[in-house]
């Protein structure tokens, strides 16, 4: 654990965030789902914590709106089944 976290602090890069028109690493994004609007912001899956509505790029959801565009839905499949999102909006 010790020289997994030594590693991402000797290998780690900050990255500024940019503007884009598409969901990227650094985004954050208003999804509506079956439990309506909640706004989350995309990090990497060592900063993921969804209790602060931080979504790993790599996991289902992360995944799934990568490179998406506002107005866009997609299909999640979580163990409680398939669940439709929609990209509300990209900051």
């Amino acid at each position: 654990q010790l020289r997994k976290i030594n590693h991402l602090l000797n290998e780690g890069v900050v990255v500024e965030s940019q503007q884009s028109s598409t969901v990227q690493f650094g985004s954050r994004v208003t999804l509506k789902g079956p439990k309506g609007a909640h706004d989350y912001l995309i990090v990497s899956e060592h900063e993921s914590n969804p209790k602060e509505r931080k979504l790993a790029m790599t996991s289902p959801i992360g995944a799934a709106i990568m490179d998406k565009s506002v107005g866009e839905e997609v299909v999640v499949t979580t163990p409680r089944g398939e669940v439709l999102y929609e990209i509300i909006a990209i900051s």
